[in-house]
């Protein structure tokens, strides 16, 4: 039910999976970020890394990488994500979920699946 989408500890993947994609199905814009509950991103987190969603990217807003994207669907890569493997603290460990991408790519590929993720 409703109540066991905000319970993250101790679900399957599958439930929080299903909780990410109802929450992906309401989002309207073209990029999405995907992050736990209980992570913050730091303000300047999109002005950073949108840009690296281009192949040969520039430094650039997230409306100029929108932009850019428009004009040459091509140029871009599919999503962003870090590597739990290189993570340097504790804290960095537990990213491992994080990641950006575009909501079409997503959509076309029926969504996100947690399962499909090695563990850290």
């Amino acid at each position: 039910g409703s109540r066991d989408l905000n319970r993250g500890h101790g679900y399957r993947p599958q439930v929080l999976s299903r909780a990410f994609n109802v929450g992906f199905r309401l989002a309207s814009g073209a990029l999405i970020c995907k992050l736990d509950v209980d992570a913050r991103l730091h303000p300047v987190f999109l002005r950073h890394h949108a840009s690296l969603l281009l192949v040969g990217h520039s430094p650039g807003s997230p409306a100029d990488v929108l932009a850019q994207a428009t004009r040459d669907v091509a140029a871009r890569r599919s999503f962003v994500a870090g590597d739990w493997r290189q993570a340097e603290t504790a804290e960095a460990l537990h990213l491992n979920g994080l990641f950006l991408a575009w909501a079409d790519v997503l959509r076309s590929v029926g969504g996100y699946d947690g399962g499909a993720l090695p563990a850290p």
